[in-house]
């Protein structure tokens, strides 16, 4: 081994285990939940040749503190077993960005909006009738009602009661 960080790990009082695994089909067949009743501090690192994308959520939802790819480079399970005894959980850049998408992804863009569409949008918000937003900018019915048509399109609303949600989700008054 080129990477002389092996070296280190005895030092550090902390236990790692590598589980060399041949499949994982569901999370019950992974005896990791077994593992770590009968070693608590145990830290199981799994290491297969099966798809990371596929497979790397089940062993970690099994109790994993990481997946690495039999394929992956020796540096890259050096990298996981540093990870895992600093008490961190790894899984590789790839599937770190996979993960984090398929949980929290990025924001959707939101749509450009007046400063007026804005304000109609929180009085709708806010619950107010079309009559009651028109004395309330001191605009006429229909030009509110023309706002409100042009915030249906924007935000993508099919029905009045759908601008309300998203005007509530918008402004962030809902709960």
């Amino acid at each position: 081994m080129h990477d002389r960080r092996w070296r280190a790990w005895p030092k550090r009082r902390a236990t790692c285990c590598c589980w060399i695994c041949r499949w994982v089909t569901t999370s019950a067949s992974l005896p990791l939940p077994r593992l770590r009743a009968e070693c608590p501090g145990m830290r199981v690192i799994v290491l297969s040749s099966l798809a990371e994308d596929l497979y790397a959520e089940r062993a970690l939802k099994s109790g994993a503190y990481g997946f690495v790819s039999k394929s992956a480079l020796t540096a890259s399970l050096l990298d996981a077993v540093d990870t895992v005894l600093a008490g961190r959980v790894y899984v590789s850049p790839a599937m770190r960005e996979s993960l984090l998408r398929r949980v929290g992804g990025p924001a959707p863009a939101r749509p450009d909006l007046s400063p007026r569409e804005l304000e109609v949008l929180r009085l709708v918000a806010a619950g107010r009738s079309t009559r009651e937003i028109a004395d309330t900018l001191n605009r006429s019915v229909k030009t509110i009602e023309t706002h409100k048509q042009a915030l249906k399109v924007k935000l993508g609303a099919d029905s009045p009661a759908q601008l309300v949600r998203m005007a509530l989700q918008w402004t962030g008054e809902a709960r």
